[in-house]
């Protein structure tokens, strides 16, 4: 279920949602993932159409942000991917940790997105190993719980529930970019 929620007029939270029950109700029968990345173009040009308006030519630049985003729900991962290129971020994804390390150890990224579930390890135990090789790494993790265990967050910039409004998983993102690397 996609857990994301994206502030607008009725009309165009309206179409938000009809482009969720079609991905949502698609997906069941498409488990490949290129299928999956399709189906998410598809619902993110209704959303492109009617929902954000001129947001990307507006705010174009010659630099787009990279973005390491790590969730093993095929869905979501791919939904909010999808939605981060659109606002003008070069987004890589991985569905696992071991992926996420490796993509890690070879490229640099601005921003690492974590889910606190993985099927290898914990993002919290995730984001030690990637601060272990790149200290100045801004990671935002991902839960679907208000409250984690203490020490959890030792290694993590800021903890966002899952059903936040995509919007103020965007100001985060961008808010940890505008901090000093390393800081």
């Amino acid at each position: 279920m996609l857990t994301f929620a994206v502030r607008g007029c009725d009309a165009s939270l309206a179409s938000f949602r009809i482009c969720s029950r079609i991905f949502t109700k698609l997906k069941r029968f498409f488990t490949q993932e290129f299928v999956l990345t399709r189906i998410s173009s598809l619902c993110m040009k209704f959303i492109r159409d009617g929902l954000f308006g001129d947001f990307l030519e507006e705010t174009m630049t010659n630099y787009s942000p990279s973005i390491l985003y790590v969730d093993d729900q095929s869905d979501q991962r791919i939904f909010l991917a999808a939605l981060l290129e659109y606002r003008g971020f070069r987004v890589r994804t991985a569905k696992c940790a071991l992926d996420a390390l490796e993509l890690a150890g070879t490229e640099r990224f601005d921003v690492v997105v974590l889910d606190y579930e993985l099927p290898d390890m914990t993002g919290a135990l995730l984001a030690q190993e990637i601060r272990a090789f790149e200290p100045s790494a801004r990671v935002i993790l991902f839960s679907g719980r208000a409250h984690l265990p203490p020490g959890e967050l030792t290694y993590v910039d800021v903890h966002i529930v899952k059903a936040s409004l995509l919007d103020n998983i965007i100001e985060t993102i961008q808010g940890l970019l505008e901090l000093p690397a390393g800081r």
